[in-house]
């Protein structure tokens, strides 16, 4: 009868332990189907990702520009606009293998891809021959991500031998967030011939409220060229709006023959820029 009694008392505990066993057994059942979904889900996304990337690469490889309304190539296709897109524009512009038209808008279509290209793109600043392309690799500079290597190929191309190439540089400084450390080089072009780039410096310097530039910019406003009058004006505004207010000579421009800058000096006059 003892033995009977010991059977049922221990029972209980032999039912428990079997279930823990089972109970365990299907824990780790369960976990080892769970990596192995996990490691499938894996490398279905690592195939599918390899598969885009082939893709992508032969998109970039062949795709041919678009004529737009302005009378330019550019290429327009959405799949460019992803941050993987920008070495493989890159490596087709540095394969040499596409005319001048078509390089110029694999160039334009670098920053829509929101990609790591500043640095390359001064390294081709720096051997490109055509005026027309280094403008434009320093107009994408406007929009890079790498401020450092942004302001390096913006400061090349302030010193560009080509004015349009120093033009375009002096606007995407006047763009850039950064542009302030590049403001001795957008002072310097002031005095530059070039009448074209003396407006834009001006103008990108009132962006950046370059306060020190103001007596600089003063003197511009007395230049034969009424853009350079005008945006002179307008920088005078932009970075010191009492100074500018009260600068000696400014009602004459009021009646200056150029309406635009009549206006521009109302403006100042009553500090509404």
């Amino acid at each position: 009868m003892s033995r009977f009694l010991t059977l049922a008392l221990a029972l209980p505990l032999i039912l428990t332990a079997c279930n823990d066993a089972s109970t365990s057994d299907t824990a780790s059942k369960t976990e080892a189907a769970i990596i192995a979904q996990t490691q499938t889900e894996q490398a279905a996304t690592e195939s599918a990702n390899t598969l885009a990337s082939t893709d992508l690469a032969e998109l970039v490889r062949t795709i041919e520009p678009q004529l737009a309304r302005n009378g330019s190539l550019r290429f327009s296709d959405e799949k460019l606009v992803q941050p993987a897109a920008a070495p493989l524009l890159l490596a087709r512009l540095q394969s040499a293998g596409d005319d001048e038209a078509t390089r110029h808008a694999l160039i334009v279509a670098l920053p829509q891809t929101q990609g790591d290209y500043a640095a390359e793109a001064v390294s081709m600043l720096r051997n490109e021959r055509s005026e027309t392309l280094r403008a434009a690799l320093v107009d994408s500079l406007r929009l890079a991500k790498d401020g450092k290597a942004a302001l390096e190929g913006l400061a090349l191309g302030m010193s560009d031998a080509a004015a349009s190439v120093r033009i375009r540089a002096a606007f995407a400084i006047g763009r850039r967030a950064d542009g302030l450390d590049l403001s001795d080089a957008l002072v310097a072009a002031l005095s530059d011939s070039n009448s074209e780039l003396q407006a834009t410096a001006a103008r990108a310097l009132g962006n950046l409220g370059a306060s020190k530039a103001f007596d600089n910019l003063a003197s511009l406003t007395q230049s034969r060229d009424a853009d350079v009058r005008l945006e002179s004006l307008r920088a005078l505004a932009r970075v010191d709006a009492d100074r500018a207010a009260v600068l000696p000579g400014l009602s004459k421009f009021t009646q200056d023959s150029d309406e635009r800058i009549r206006t521009a000096a109302t403006k100042v006059a009553n500090k509404a820029y």
